[in-house]
């Protein structure tokens, strides 16, 4: 019997990162009702710049720079699922607005 073993998608320290990021920096949303649309959505590109902004400088760590493949399957794995329209967003999730301010400053750039 070949049983496949399955790498950790991220370390543990990338992942209790990602779950700070998530707890301190994300506003989820309740899932919807059967037929329903989801109601908040992120681009994943600008959720992706945001977080690894976010954990390089609140945990201090520059050590886990997450790729776009990583970061969506970790997500995914917390039930957070991603949809192309024009182009990729994240479901269910946004980025609070303090955060938003602090990368937009820290960026020199406008909010999306």
């Amino acid at each position: 019997m070949n049983a496949r073993r399955t790498a950790a998608i991220l370390t543990p320290e990338a992942e209790a990162h990602v779950n700070l990021f998530l707890t301190h920096a994300c506003n989820r949303e309740t899932p919807p009702l059967l037929g329903k649309d989801w109601q908040a959505m992120t681009p994943t590109a600008y959720f992706r710049n945001v977080c690894n902004w976010w954990i390089a400088h609140v945990c201090g760590s520059n050590r886990h720079f997450l790729s776009a493949k990583r970061l969506t399957q970790a997500l995914t794995q917390k039930g957070i699922v991603s949809k192309k329209s024009n182009v990729m967003h994240y479901l269910g999730i946004t980025i609070n607005l303090a955060t938003q301010k602090a990368f937009a400053a820290a960026q020199h750039v406008e909010m999306p």
